[in-house]
């Protein structure tokens, strides 16, 4: 992979979990029952997995604005240590698709593969 193919990645992937930071819209109360990455409707084409430690992805394509220990590098609300307790698998996978809130999407730059290892990540950090 080129340097600037590299670097353009990793900015969209910060940006996209900026906005996964951001978001969450009523979320907020879901913190139980939902940890395993369960089911919330529509999820047919997105299953949940197991993951263990942080997915290579990450490294990859969201570290630049996220941080080795995820307290955000481009403002307060790129910090994603606790993204898991504030929005849904499903929810963080949307926010990765189509970004929003200053995340780009990553729809096309990203396998759904991808980004359900990230999601499954993600969604354990509460």
């Amino acid at each position: 992979m080129s340097t600037k193919r590299f670097v353009l990645t990793a900015i969209c992937a910060g940006s996209l979990l900026f906005a996964a930071a951001c978001g969450g819209g009523g979320a907020a109360n879901n913190n139980g029952g939902n940890q395993a990455g369960g089911n919330t409707g529509g999820a047919n084409d997105n299953p949940p997995a197991v993951v263990a430690e942080r997915p290579d992805t990450y490294d990859n394509s969201c570290l630049q604005c996220h941080g080795t220990d995820l307290e955000g590098r481009t403002g307060p609300k790129s910090n994603i240590q606790q993204v898991g307790a504030r929005l849904s698998r499903e929810e963080i996978i949307q926010k990765i698709k189509e970004g929003g809130g200053g995340m780009p999407a990553f729809e096309n730059s990203l396998s759904e593969e991808e980004i359900n290892e990230l999601a499954d990540w993600l969604v354990t950090l509460k």
